[in-house]
């Protein structure tokens, strides 16, 4: 398995976080789920492990605490660089 999870849909992300704060909270984050918020090239899979690795959600895929706490615009920026530094703090240490 990968030390850090990325994904080789990189354009997908920002949308993918649009998403998040203008769509209702899902039961659970799953393929279904992302072709319906509209992210069906087979590449947007990514985002799932990418979301699962940042604390989003669940390694079952059920919104986490950061997903909620992301959806508050003013806190989304500094909730989405937490995210970024926990997951790759060893990229950073670097």
């Amino acid at each position: 398995m990968n030390r850090f999870v990325y994904t080789l849909s990189a354009g997908s992300i920002k949308p993918f976080l649009e998403k998040i704060q203008t769509t209702g909270i899902p039961s659970k984050l799953s393929l279904t789920e992302l072709k319906s918020m509209g992210f069906k090239s087979s590449n947007d899979r990514n985002l799932i492990p990418v979301m699962k690795a940042l604390g989003f959600v669940s390694p079952t895929g059920a919104p986490l605490e950061k997903w909620t706490l992301y959806r508050d615009r003013s806190a989304a920026k500094r909730v989405l660089a937490e995210a970024i530094q926990e997951h790759y703090a060893e990229l950073f240490r670097m």
